[in-house]
């Protein structure tokens, strides 16, 4: 199966999670967080999230997040 087949329906938090797992990203940031589940649960149950999933590099995207991508490939050719 690929990572990027269609989803014709959306995970539940711990499915995803399990998802990166087995992806082993270095960094996974979550975007479409919706502005009614932070008004309803906080940006501190995010947090707690967070804290369950402790093992798993993962932030929750907020708006106006700067990300910065680094290309190991490209440093490894600079470094010479």
């Amino acid at each position: 199966m690929s990572c990027f087949q269609k989803v014709h329906f959306e995970l539940s938090f711990p499915a995803l999670m399990e998802r990166v797992r087995l992806l082993m990203p270095r960094r996974t940031v979550l975007t479409h967080v919706e502005e009614i589940e932070v008004n309803a649960w906080g940006w501190d149950h995010l947090g707690e999230m967070r804290k369950q999933y402790s093992d798993i590099n993962f932030d929750f995207a907020n708006d106006g997040i700067k990300i910065r991508i680094q290309n190991d490939e490209c440093l490894q050719k600079n470094v010479a």
